[in-house]
């Protein structure tokens, strides 16, 4: 069976994450192991419903090799979002306070560009690439060779190239860490978007020729500024529910 990434033909390929497990550990119970979507509602935050299902590993994805290249790139974005207490944060302006515009954002400074930047890269290429639920209806269509590419070669490309704008889940500094939501958009000569929500961070990824311009702002920059958006549960509607995934990015 060929490497989806390399495409080398190897006896037996690697056991992969789609969504890596430090962003899922939040969600899993403790007894079953199995993910535990909350459902929220939205202007509340009052817990409305507990729902079970398994986020399962894809064993027709990649080999030994690139899933260990990818597991690199994961465990900095594990140091990163969850365990590095000397990150530098600051303020950012968002909006327009007298318009009524002005939303909150934090930035991290001094983010290694390459690594994370490969890290989101492969985070989007895992969803598109991978048949296992709830990923099956994603089609990153033209986008997925381009983006393979790039891993292979190790290359994070410019902050215009397939551009995240990511968002914590932390309505008054309180960090809410156990949603899950994928969806997928896609028109014609509109820019796909796809959105995961996991472990209490918000990943926002546009791929096509209409890309919004807010992305030159908002994504990751080559100076190893992420900003971070700050959103509120109820701004997270239909949980594991995908959304136009009929639709494919080939137009996109």
């Amino acid at each position: 069976m060929n490497c989806q990434l390399c495409g080398s033909d190897r006896p037996q390929l690697a056991s992969a994450q789609i969504v890596p497990d430090f962003m899922l550990k939040y969600i899993q119970d403790e007894e079953s192991g199995r993910a535990v979507m909350r459902v929220y509602d939205d202007e509340s935050d009052q817990l409305l419903q507990v729902e079970e299902g398994g986020i399962e590993p894809d064993a027709e994805l990649v080999c030994e090799a690139c899933w260990t290249t990818i597991g690199e790139w994961d465990r900095y974005a594990d140091r990163l979002m969850y365990q590095d207490s000397g990150l530098v944060i600051e303020n950012m302006s968002v909006g327009d306070e007298e318009s009524g515009t002005a939303e909150e954002a934090k930035v991290i400074r001094n983010v290694d560009y390459g690594r994370f930047k490969l890290f989101q890269l492969s985070l989007l290429w895992r969803m598109g690439a991978s048949d296992v639920i709830p990923f099956e209806p994603i089609d990153i269509g033209i986008h997925r060779q381009r983006l393979a590419e790039m891993l292979r070669s190790r290359d994070p490309g410019a902050p215009e190239d397939f551009p995240c704008v990511m968002a914590t889940i932390a309505p008054g500094g309180v960090h809410f860490v156990d949603f899950f939501d994928v969806r997928f958009w896609a028109e014609r000569d509109v820019a796909t978007t796809i959105e995961l929500v996991s472990g209490g961070f918000v990943f926002r990824f546009f791929l096509g020729r209409e890309v919004p311009k807010f992305t030159d702002r908002f994504a990751l920059q080559q100076n190893g500024d992420l900003p971070l958006l700050q959103r509120h549960p109820g701004q997270l509607q239909g949980l594991m529910k995908l959304v136009g995934a009929e639709a494919t990015a080939d137009d996109a």
